[in-house]
């Protein structure tokens, strides 16, 4: 006569494996799900918010830590079964499995996955940059289409700041890179208060030390701001260039040039 074994009458190593594997499962469902919304959401804009920010970090944290659970409960109970002399490739394969697998991630994401995504986040730090100056340069072209000029050089800020309070989009004033506010850009401070009508390839804003309102020239762009040495340069017909500290003061800085 077969006896039927149920969960609880199994000794606690195997139980312990089970429960790790589960971990295991849960992990990689949601570590899955939480890499394929956070793609999607940065491919459809660069710019995702803060919020949204933050749950998929917390999100992806307790993936890493429910792998990290599950590593340790089947390193246990393996150690268990070893102990209480029961056959591993009977009632352990579970528990072997996603040890092994669980050792291999992090083992990956210590010494490829982890470098590479910190490569990857400064990156995608920079391309949020130059994508925020490029939204504070697209609102400098509506404020030129109301006032037939664009803002003025002695409080800049001010006059954009309405149109992207209409959308939301207060956080443009800020570099990824630079969280101390409450502007990571400055003005050129060579264009006229009454000029509506600039060169293409005149510099509009750059990056620069914090602050609000802020004006200056080639001397004052900050360029060790991000992981590869340069800075975000927007001109006045739209372009946006992350430029190499060496090129910096060939650009063009003067109308009349």
């Amino acid at each position: 006569m077969v006896e039927i074994i149920n969960n609880e009458k199994l000794p606690w190593p195997s139980r312990l494996g089970d429960i790790s594997f589960y971990c295991m499962i849960g992990a990689i469902i949601l570590g899955t799900v939480v890499i394929s919304i956070g793609t999607a959401l940065t491919t459809e804009s660069p710019n995702i918010g803060k919020h949204v920010e933050i749950i998929l970090g917390i999100s992806f944290l307790f993936a890493l830590i429910l792998f990290v659970i599950s590593f340790l409960l089947s390193t246990t109970a393996l150690l268990g079964m070893f102990f209480h002399r029961i056959s591993i490739t009977c009632r352990g394969g579970k528990a072997l499995g996603t040890f092994i697998f669980t050792f291999l991630i992090l083992f990956l994401g210590t010494t490829i996955i982890a470098p590479a995504f910190l490569e990857a986040r400064k990156a995608a730090y920079r391309i949020n940059c130059g994508y925020s100056i490029r939204i504070l340069g697209s609102s400098w072209q509506m404020y030129a289409l109301d006032y037939d000029s664009y803002p003025k050089k002695a409080n800049w800020c001010d006059l954009t700041k309405p149109y992207l309070e209409e959308n939301d989009n207060l956080e443009y004033f800020i570099c990824p890179n630079d969280k101390t506010g409450p502007c990571s850009y400055a003005m050129n401070e060579n264009i006229p208060d009454d000029a509506n009508e600039l060169p293409d390839d005149l510099v509009l804003l750059f990056e620069s030390t914090p602050g609000w309102n802020q004006i200056g020239g080639p001397d004052d762009v900050v360029t060790d701001r991000h992981k590869r040495p340069g800075a975000s340069v927007t001109f006045a017909g739209g372009r946006v260039e992350f430029v190499k500290p060496e090129d910096i003061p060939n650009l063009r800085w003067t109308v009349e040039e």
